[in-house]
């Protein structure tokens, strides 16, 4: 599993063509999550090991958003109403001496939690696809 951590200043996320504002972002690092474990090994009673393909393989956006967000306030909405970011999520990593770019064709917001950031208050959002993330443009 690959996680990546990218600068919440060095951002652009969209999702289902909403994008947020690089100023809705709470001063944490953004975490992607992708290609995740795909098998594991299984020991038999003989000391032996067979590698087993798991199919529970899921990349991860983990952001947090000022409780003032209107993106907060959308994404809280997703999550309580159970509704799929069905139209695209994409996550752009701006700095220059990287440039990455994950996409998703379907996606739903797993969780949140209220978090403090000095006197602000927060959420703290985890976005699960129902896909693998696209990575798209790496520079080496």
């Amino acid at each position: 599993m690959a996680m990546d951590s990218i600068d919440f200043t060095q951002i652009y996320i969209s999702y289902n063509g909403y994008v947020i504002d690089k100023k809705e972002f709470g001063e944490a690092d953004i975490e992607i999550s992708s290609g995740g474990d795909q098998t594991e090994s299984k020991r038999g009673y003989g000391g032996g090991a067979e590698t087993v393909l798991k199919n529970d393989k899921i990349d991860t956006l983990t952001f947090t958003l000022r409780g003032s967000a209107l993106s907060a306030f959308r994404l809280q909405q997703y999550h309580n109403n159970h509704t799929a970011i069905d139209t695209g999520l994409i996550v752009k990593d701006l700095n220059p001496m990287r440039q990455r770019t994950w996409t998703s064709n379907g996606a739903y917001v797993k969780s949140y939690d209220s978090v403090k950031l000095g006197q602000e208050s927060a959420f703290a959002f985890t976005i699960e696809c129902e896909d693998n993330f696209e990575l798209a443009g790496v520079n080496l």
